[in-house]
C-alpha cells in the first residue's frame, strides 16, 4: 500500500489494517445466506403443485402471479421438498450453457438474477434461472 498514491508512512501506519479489511470484504464478499425454510404461503402454493397442478393453475387458483408461485417453488426446491427437474424441464445441454454463462459472471454468487439473464440474452426466463440457482445453492454448486 506503501505505493499508493497519497498514502505514505504514517497513514500506512495507522489505516493499513482498515484498508486491508475493506478491501477483504469486497474481493471476498460473504456468500448469500441460504434460503429459509418456505414461508407458510410457499407451503401451500407446493402442496397444489403435489396435486398436479401446474404453476399456471396454481397462479390462477390462488389469483398471484406466475412469478410468485415460481418464487414459491423455488424456495420448495432449495428446501428440498420439489426436484428441480417436476419445476422445469431442461436437458443436459441446455444446464450446462447455464451453469457456464454463470461461472462466466464477474461475481457468479450474487444474488441479482440480472447478469446471468443479460449474459444468456434472455434466452431463459427469471423463474427458470431463480429454480436453477435454488437448485444449485441446495447442492453447493
Amino acid at each position: 500500500m506503501g505505493c499508493l498514491s497519497g498514502v505514505g508512512e504514517k497513514k500506512l501506519e495507522r489505516y493499513a489494517d482498515t484498508f486491508l479489511a475493506t478491501i477483504r470484504q469486497h474481493a471476498f464478499p460473504e456468500p448469500a445466506p441460504p434460503m429459509a425454510d418456505p414461508s407458510d404461503t410457499a407451503l401451500d402454493t407446493i402442496a397444489l403443485f403435489r396435486l398436479g397442478l401446474s404453476a399456471e393453475q396454481v397462479a390462477a387458483r390462488r389469483n398471484l402471479k406466475s412469478s410468485t408461485i415460481h418464487e414459491h417453488l423455488a424456495q420448495g426446491i432449495a428446501g428440498g421438498q420439489v426436484a428441480l427437474d417436476e419445476v422445469v424441464t431442461l436437458t443436459p445441454t441446455q444446464l450446462d450453457e447455464l451453469r457456464s454463462a454463470r461461472n462466466a459472471l464477474p461475481q457468479p454468487d450474487a444474488p441479482t438474477l440480472k447478469p446471468w439473464y443479460d449474459a444468456l440474452k434472455g434466452r431463459y426466463s427469471y423463474e427458470i434461472l431463480r429454480c436453477v440457482r435454488a437448485e444449485w445453492d441446495r447442492r453447493g454448486m
